[in-house]
């Protein structure tokens, strides 16, 4: 699971340039081959899915509506980064409302 603040552009951004890094090399780790790319983990790891989760999705509704919307995360731009990474589609939670988007 790879999860994403809604309410940080910056969180996106570390999901797909460090953390997939990082699941790249525990996955290297566990399978002893030679360093993997991001689309590599996909083949090697087909049994072990990769699934983006934005959390604080509440935050979007608040967000909008004060001069901080700048930094919330486009969820179309979520779903090209896990696109990227995953066949799974993004999935949004609140832990406050006990919402979930995408299932």
């Amino acid at each position: 699971m790879v999860c994403y603040a809604v309410d940080s552009k910056n969180s996106l951004d570390n999901a797909k340039g460090r953390w997939i890094e990082e699941a790249s090399k525990l996955l290297h780790a566990l399978i002893g081959s030679p360093t993997l790319g991001s689309l590599q983990i996909r083949h090697f790891s087909n049994r072990i899915p990769t699934i983006f989760v934005g959390t604080k999705k509440d935050m979007r509704y608040e967000l909008s509506e004060t001069d901080n919307s700048e930094e919330i995360v486009d969820f179309a731009a979520a779903e090209q980064v896990a696109g990227d990474h995953s066949e799974y589609p993004v999935l949004e939670c609140s832990a406050k409302t006990k919402e979930v988007r995408g299932l």
